[in-house]
């Protein structure tokens, strides 16, 4: 992937991302662009192409060489791509008249271009830039009545981690499909989750552009490196951005490592939406369930509907039995016996579909049953559509705090952009510090709340 942040795919495609990313690309390419209020006017300056293969097609089928880029709601109501009426639209590409094209992230060009862009280049570098003040704070020291006075930052080594970003589309038939994008970040050579990096990347990438204080796209190089010497280096609460990188570019992940931890990315993304699953499946099984219940309740009401029906036609038989005794003439009894065969054959076939229906229903309605659960099934698909390489420094975060007029410090390991890495436990008498046991300062030094009781 390009050091261009515009140009990475682990970024939701936004209005504005498209804008700049759309930008950057036209003004490094042999095309004219004339921006208006509403839409983009792109025209070829020469015979070559571009190399951006959707485009080259795009302008090849244009009129004059020239598309318009519009944006959603002008892209119904505005001119053709040559100016003048709309009278050419062709309906069936939603009001786009002809070399007209939608300039958003599902646009059908935007769209082409994103994913040639994206398997030309299958794999970001980022490097974690936040200082120690922007992770939240663990639970145990949130949790502490002490106050902090300082927090710094002794960096030891970069660690590799892979940000993989997995579109996760859950559908049933009882409602709409849920489209969401579930990012899994892990250690490169572990394959740990790092929960702390994904919150990272969700935070980093929420907003419209990358913020340079918090991430550099592209990573680094060996005169990045903070600690190839196998020394510490500080930095202070304020001390600014990341000094960290990768020691040389060998030592990203690359496209086939990526493919490696893809299995194991799958099952924590697929542990990450299990509860928004398994509340879609809920909601399925009581539809399913009321479902079910209606078919039910038509069922009996057929049964019940079939033994009057049943009982009438044994009365209309008993009623011929009499007619044919008290019979004039032969054509009346002929007449009667026509009838009573109509009659048994209706009162039979009533009788087998009510025998058909009490079986069932006695049953359960087995068939019906299973034909309603496989409908309201809950459909979950998984795909896989960015991954990103995360170079992080590791080390020792130092917390001194204050608590009633004493002061202390608590050293734990730490993760640039994860955080606290792994669970820290009291120096005085080792149990595990949370939030319902923080750390307290008294005057024998830091404590928690487990030995001052």
């Amino acid at each position: 992937m390009s050091g261009d942040e515009a140009a990475d795919f682990a970024l939701d495609r936004t209005d504005e991302r498209v804008d700049a990313y759309l930008g950057a690309l036209l003004g490094d390419s042999d095309v004219a662009v004339e921006r208006r209020d509403d839409e983009w006017e792109v025209t070829a300056e020469s015979a070559d192409p571009t190399g951006i293969g959707p485009l080259d097609e795009a302008l090849a089928a244009a009129p004059e060489g020239t598309i318009r880029l519009v944006d959603r709601d002008e892209g119904r109501v505005g001119r053709g791509a040559a100016g003048g009426d709309r009278e050419d639209r062709d309906p069936d590409r939603d009001d786009l008249g002809p070399g007209e094209y939608e300039r958003t992230g599902d646009g059908a060009l935007v769209t082409a271009i994103l994913d040639a862009d994206a398997a030309s280049a299958p794999v970001g570098h980022w490097r974690v830039a936040d200082g120690v003040s922007d992770v939240p704070d663990p639970d145990w020291l949130a949790e502490s009545p002490a106050s902090v006075v300082d927090r710094s930052f002794r960096s030891y080594y970069t660690r590799r981690a892979v940000c993989l970003c997995f579109e996760a589309s859950i559908e049933t038939v009882s409602e709409f499909e849920r489209d969401l994008l579930v990012p899994v970040a892990m250690d490169a050579e572990t394959e740990a989750r790092l929960p702390g990096l994904e919150a990272w990347f969700e935070s980093v990438t929420a907003g419209p552009a990358l913020d340079p204080e918090r991430v550099v796209v592209g990573g680094g190089t060996a005169s990045d490196e903070s600690a190839g010497d196998g020394t510490a280096s500080d930095e202070s609460v304020g001390g600014g951005a990341a000094g960290g990188g990768v020691a040389d570019d060998d030592r990203w992940p690359d496209a086939e490592e990526v493919a490696d931890l893809l299995s194991a990315g799958r099952e924590y993304a697929e542990e990450a939406v299990s509860s928004a699953v398994e509340s879609v499946r809920r909601r399925a099984t009581r539809a399913a369930n009321v479902e079910f219940e209606e078919y039910a309740d038509l069922k009996g009401e057929r049964i019940e509907q079939l033994r009057d029906e049943r009982q009438q036609l044994s009365e209309r038989l008993d009623a011929i039995a009499t007619e044919l005794d008290e019979a004039a003439d032969r054509s009346e009894r002929l007449a009667a016996l026509d009838e009573r065969s109509a009659v048994r054959d209706e009162r039979e076939a009533v009788a087998a579909e009510l025998d058909a229906l009490e079986t069932a229903r006695a049953e359960g309605f087995p068939v019906r049953r299973r034909e309603i659960r496989a409908r309201h099934s809950v459909a979950v698909e998984l795909t896989a559509t960015a991954a990103t390489a995360v170079a992080y420094e590791k080390g020792d975060l130092v917390v001194s705090v204050r608590d009633e007029g004493r002061a202390g410090s608590y050293t734990v390991p730490y993760g640039r952009g994860v955080g606290v890495d792994g669970d820290a436990a009291c120096d005085q008498c080792g149990s595990l510090l949370g939030a319902e046991n923080p750390i307290r300062v008294t005057d024998a030094g830091p404590a928690c709340r487990s030995c001052r009781e």
